[in-house]
């Protein structure tokens, strides 16, 4: 079998795919124009906005996994700093009247094995949010200022889970971003420690608790999401996840808008039937929601590595990196976020949408698989589009 340069497709639940690159290119267009100027000797001028077009295509084969994948853990993400749907997520979650309605809130976790497991708050007097210690409690403290309560809630959450439920569940302080794009500490990453995959799992969430306060809305959730028990498979296996995948996955936003859709819908039709209640429109959705929260399998990044000798230490030649798309308004310290130099994560690191340096964010535009009679590997053209934000 010809030479070959191991990629890896990322869905959003985690998930890798992994292919063998025989030929690539990354192209970039420059939408540069020049224009010739009258009485100047035909000189042209012309503008450059930084407004470009990129795309990969990438040649190569599908062959059997060399091994058994690795077993992984189920993980989520819980921003604090952020509203979560369509409807809130272009606002601030830890507003002081979203902060009142959520003591009449509680966090629902469910573990692998199917335990529930809550977290309540309650407002406190002085000082900040903090884990209540020895309770599966967040003590809140209203009067807070709004532009330090949003890390102390994620650091009380995450304390509370590590300190009550490490058994089951580990958790670390997550960046993640507000509404005007900046980035802090205003997170908190979960993971199962069992590993598996998640089937159904739809948590965290919140939910009402006793003594409900209205007005309520969710922080922006990931729910738990990959996880899965190694497994080796043939190339046919992977060429048919392939097609079938590319020919039938939704965006994380495409799901919501049909949640949401069918929200409106259901409320629509309550008038208009009589015999179609509200609660049993939205339980539906419920149901809709959780099962699409499965099927998180759409293809969101790529990763490409590459030898870097600039980046290698301890007499090697070489250290292998991943390609990534140097997007976005500033380039990171002293310029390096856009060069090799900037790239200081090895090219396993996991995938992550909200870190450049892991990898390209997108989807695969375009797909071809072929395969001869009588092989053992199946070949493949693939055009993937570097997008930033999809929807």
């Amino acid at each position: 079998m010809p030479s070959a340069t191991p990629i890896r497709l990322v869905q959003e639940n985690g998930r890798l795919i992994e292919l063998d690159a025989q030929e690539m290119v990354l192209t970039t267009t420059r939408k540069v124009g020049g224009s010739p100027m009258p009485f100047s000797g035909s000189k042209r001028i012309g503008f450059d906005l930084n407004v470009n077009q990129a795309m990969i295509n990438i040649r190569g084969i599908i062959a059997d996994d060399r091994s058994a994948g690795a077993s992984t853990a189920a993980s989520a993400v819980i921003n604090f700093a952020r509203g979560g749907g369509l409807g809130h997520r272009h606002e601030a979650f830890a507003t002081s009247t979203n902060l009142t309605a959520l003591l009449g809130q509680k966090l629902e976790i469910t573990d692998l094995s199917g335990t529930k497991r809550y977290i309540t708050f309650t407002s406190t007097g002085s000082g900040v949010a903090r884990h209540n210690s020895g309770n599966d409690d967040v003590l809140i403290n209203l009067s807070e200022a709004d532009s330090t309560v949003v890390g102390n809630l994620a650091s009380a959450v995450n304390t509370c889970i590590n300190d009550r439920f490490s058994a089951a569940l580990s958790s670390a302080v997550a960046r993640t971003t507000n509404p005007d794009g900046d980035e802090d500490n205003w997170g908190v990453s979960i993971s199962m420690v069992a590993k598996g995959a998640v089937s159904n799992n739809g948590t965290p969430r919140f939910i009402p608790d006793t003594g409900v306060t209205g007005g309520f809305f969710s922080s922006e959730i990931n729910p738990f999401s990959g996880g899965s028990t190694g497994k080796k498979k043939s190339a046919g296996d992977k060429a048919m996840d392939l097609y079938g995948i590319l020919n039938n996955s939704v965006t994380k936003a495409g799901r919501e808008f049909v949640g949401l859709a069918m929200i409106i819908g259901g409320i629509a039709a309550v008038p208009a039937t009589g015999g179609l209640s509200l609660a049993g429109s939205l339980a539906g959705v419920a149901v809709a929601t959780t099962k699409s929260n499965d099927e998180n399998d759409y293809i969101t990044g790529l990763q490409i590595p590459y030898n870097s000798s600039i980046k290698a230490e301890d007499g090697e030649l070489y250290t292998a990196r991943n390609f990534f798309m140097p997007t976005g308004l500033f380039g990171g310290v002293k310029g390096l976020g856009k060069t090799s130099e900037g790239n200081d994560y090895p090219a396993s690191v996991a995938f992550d949408q909200g870190d450049k340096f892991t990898g390209i964010q997108g989807a695969v535009q375009k797909l071809d698989i072929m395969y001869d009679a009588g092989e053992t590997v199946y070949s493949f053209n693939m055009i993937f589009a570097p997008v930033d934000n999809l929807l």
